[in-house]
């Protein structure tokens, strides 16, 4: 053989020798495992081919695997059978459970497990007696483990696998089954489940279809509460027509003598509402009658009789309406008998007119005599409350309430032995419940009002408490009269809750206060409502309330959360202010600026005479204005500093205060001290009868007092402004002529022209005198106004050229305006200027 190549196809190798023949080699799988081991004699090497997966290595992989076992070498036999795909089977686990427990250790199968899992998962056989194993010895804890081994996909699922959990716990057999695609099985645990919603769903997803009255009769025997809504759908999806629902549901051995009648009524309700089959139900009845006929003693059972002739009655209602009065008879005879389930009668009454309903509930009223049927009526009355009326439903319950009334004030007498048939709480109770079902959504004041009512007569407090706090729609002043009659509500909170909302609180505190419910008054200031307490205080005055107590109640409260105003105004309406003194000064020294506490104080001063001068005078925050008038009838001088310290908001005020009382130098000292144009004009102005003695102290006291250049400036302006010459020149002859040597307005220039012109305008035999006497004025340009064509004053203005040493303009006066050349010439010589 000169060449050989590897032959894939075979997995061996082809030759040619040098003949050119062809000769394929290839090994004998089946016996390769063997020839190593007995033939070449090398069992350690036929061990490790066996390992790999060769054939024919099972038996040597076996009987290694027996070796270890009998060598008591536990731990290898595991770890060899864990990595032989060819030894995880039956016979593996079998040998290794068969093994006795080693100490400190866990059994060889669990480690056997165990390595498998950290390797990857179990096979479907691994998977069976891995959780059998789990759960013979700890089910709780290890039901959480197989979950967890599902959810990590460790697990095989299979319907053996599914079969070993259904003992233990069917959800973890549903996902196993669901898993492993076994339909029938998951179906059966969804049932058990009590998910057989899910059912029709999940078989169309499956693309199953089983048998549905087989499926209809387990749901029956496995969870009976779950039929009527199981077997609706199936007449919805139309897999069962309502016949074989019937038939289901009363065949087959399951009419026993209790719980036929209920079925009967489920399967009613069930055919009711098949559209699909107009003739259905005289159908389902004739199948009634006949199951009756092949059971007897069915019509020997009263609850059972009951039902059915409930039953057949509705029946009847599809063709000839029944007759009233065998619809109360048969609800009395079923509700004696408890034949009726709640959802059944409240569907019943839907059915009838809003004035059967009515009849029905008032004898269900009337004819239970403890009040057993409360509950049904309540429930009828809240489900169809739209249809009967809240108002006819409200007077069903007040029409009971009138019939107890009439029973024991008439027939009780007479039938003493009677007296516990009727409870006159049943009506109460019964409307409570009612309207509590509303009272949180309606806005009749009405139905909110009787729902008060009835919690209160039933003992409902705190509801009432909660209505009166929350509601938005109830009528105070109705609701506040019943709470302040009614002898069953002795917690005052509710009406706290109304007077405190719609504004009563002086009714409020009367009752509480008259009621010794003291300590209630001071929780509702304290904790509630400080905002209240001005009303609550001046109602405690108007009560004759203690002092010492309205102090305490006062004390116990801050601003801002008590206004102070209001506070002030209700207590200083009932002439008690001084009551508020300790409080105020607390509040003062806390640096409290309320205007309000400020104005307060002022008064209480006034009246107590606690140096109110100094208060007013210096204190920033009271209000003037209401100061300033509350000292106008006590002390006219306060008032006046009182205005005086607004500093031009009551300047009106001043002047009137100070014409009224004649504090005229008071008066001037302010108008000159402001130097405000409008105050000027105010008191300067004609239609003013005082005018004259305010300019009389101006004159002789405020301004010779001034040394402000500003104020004496502004005093002068206001009296031009006011057309006042005379007074005017009064006034400046004050200032400008005055010998006090600490006065400073003499020399001022401005002030002796305006002199000097004022007397031209207005008294022109002053300026010649003025001329002589002053000497800090502008001569030339007064002159010209003098020699003027409108004041010809020719002589004062000759003096003013004379003084100021004009002698050309003096002696032109002497020629052209006074036609004298006498005197001209006599100047012309006494002046001796070349001019």
């Amino acid at each position: 053989m000169f060449l050989a190549v590897s032959d894939v196809e075979s997995g061996g190798v082809l030759t040619v020798d040098r003949s050119g023949q062809v000769i394929s080699f290839n090994i004998d799988e089946k016996n390769f495992v063997n020839y190593v081991t007995e033939v070449v004699g090398d069992a350690e090497l036929g061990e490790k081919f066996a390992e790999l997966g060769f054939f024919g290595g099972d038996e040597v992989l076996q009987k290694k695997f027996d070796s270890l076992l009998r060598q008591g070498n536990f731990t290898g036999a595991v770890e060899m059978a864990a990595k032989c795909p060819a030894l995880r089977n039956d016979r593996t686990i079998a040998a290794l459970k068969q093994v006795p427990p080693q100490p400190n250790q866990p059994p060889p199968d669990l480690q056997y497990y165990q390595l498998l899992l950290k390797q990857g998962s179990l096979n479907k056989l691994e998977s069976v007696e891995l959780c059998r194993r789990i759960l013979q010895f700890k089910p709780d804890v290890g039901k959480q483990r197989i979950e967890q081994f599902l959810k990590e996909d460790k697990l095989e699922k299979s319907e053996e696998l599914g079969d070993a959990l259904a003992p233990f716990d069917v959800k973890l057999a549903a996902a196993v089954y669901y898993g492993a695609n076994i339909p029938q099985k998951t179906i059966l645990c969804f049932i058990q489940l009590g998910q057989a919603s899910r059912v029709i769903e999940y078989c169309k997803q499956a693309n199953y279809t089983p048998k549905w009255p087989d499926l209809l009769a387990y749901v029956h025997q496995m969870r009976r509460d779950d039929v009527k809504e199981f077997a609706q759908s199936l007449i919805d999806q139309s897999f069962l027509s309502a016949a074989d629902v019937m038939n289901v549901l009363l065949g087959g051995g399951r009419n026993d003598v209790e719980k036929t009648p209920n079925f009967c009524l489920i399967t009613y309700e069930i055919v009711a509402t098949e559209k699909k089959m107009p003739n259905c139900k005289q159908n389902y009845w004739k199948s009634i009658c006949e199951l009756l006929h092949k059971s007897p003693k069915l019509f020997w059972n009263q609850k059972t009789t009951n039902s059915l002739i409930t039953i057949k009655l509705i029946l009847q209602n599809c063709v000839n309406p029944p007759n009233l009065e065998d619809i109360k008879r048969v609800l009395q005879m079923g509700l004696g008998s408890n034949a009726f389930k709640p959802d059944f009668l409240l569907q019943f009454f839907g059915d009838l007119t809003p004035e059967d309903a009515l009849s029905c509930l008032k004898d269900l009223l009337k004819y239970s005599s403890t009040g057993t049927n409360l509950q049904l009526v309540v429930e009828v009355a809240k489900r169809y409350s739209e249809q009967l009326t809240v108002e006819k439903l409200i007077q069903l319950f007040q029409d009971f309430e009138w019939f107890v009334y009439n029973f024991y004030f008439f027939l009780f007498p007479l039938f003493p032995f009677c007296g516990h048939f009727y409870n006159i709480d049943v009506f109460w109770s019964g409307l409570y419940l009612y309207l509590g079902s509303m009272v949180n959504s309606t806005e009749n004041a009405d139905v909110v009002f009787k729902y008060i009512q009835a919690a209160a007569e039933v003992g409902q407090v705190a509801q009432i408490e909660l209505i009166c706090r929350e509601n938005n729609h109830y009528d105070p002043d109705k609701v506040k009269a019943f709470l302040l009659e009614s002898n069953k509500i002795k917690d005052p909170r509710p009406l706290i809750h109304v007077c405190d909302r719609h504004g009563y609180v002086d009714e409020l505190t009367s009752y509480l206060y008259t009621n010794q419910l003291y300590r209630f008054i001071e929780v509702y200031v304290q904790r509630m409502n400080p905002g209240a307490t001005p009303k609550v205080v001046g109602s405690l005055i108007d009560l004759n309330a203690p002092e010492d107590q309205i102090r305490n109640l006062i004390n116990s409260v801050r601003p801002p959360q008590c206004p102070v105003k209001e506070l002030v105004e209700e207590v200083e309406k009932r002439v008690r202010l001084t009551l508020l003194l300790p409080w105020l000064e607390s509040r003062f020294h806390e640096g409290l600026e309320d205007a309000a506490l400020h104005n307060a104080l002022a008064k209480i001063y006034i009246d107590i005479n606690n140096n109110p001068q100094h208060f007013l005078m210096n204190n920033k925050f009271y209000d003037s204005m209401e100061v300033g008038q509350y000292c106008e009838s006590r002390d006219p001088h306060l008032a006046f500093i009182a205005y005086k310290r607004a500093w031009g908001k009551c300047d009106k005020e001043l002047v009137n205060i100070t014409n009224k009382h004649g504090f005229f130098k008071d008066q001037a000292r302010y108008c000159v001290e402001r130097q405000d144009a409008d105050l000027w004009a105010l008191v300067l102005a004609e239609q003013n009868e005082q005018r004259r003695s305010l300019i009389d102290q101006v004159v002789s006291t405020a301004l010779p007092e001034s040394r402000n250049p500003d104020e004496v400036s502004n005093t002068v302006k206001a009296f031009m402004a006011a057309n006042l010459p005379n007074e005017l020149i009064e006034l400046l002859e004050r200032i400008v002529l005055s010998n006090s040597a600490d006065y400073n307005f003499r020399n001022n220039k401005n002030l002796q022209n305006l002199l000097i012109l004022t007397a031209i305008k207005a008294d022109s035999t002053r300026v010649a005198g003025y001329v002589e006497r002053l000497d800090n004025f502008d001569g030339p340009d007064l002159a010209n106004i003098c020699i003027s064509e409108q004041y010809k004053l020719y002589e004062e203005g000759f003096l003013i050229y004379k003084k100021f040493k004009k002698g050309l303009e003096a002696a032109k006066v002497l020629l052209e305006n006074l036609k004298d050349i006498e005197r001209g010439t006599e100047f012309a010589q006494y002046w001796d200027k070349p001019e």
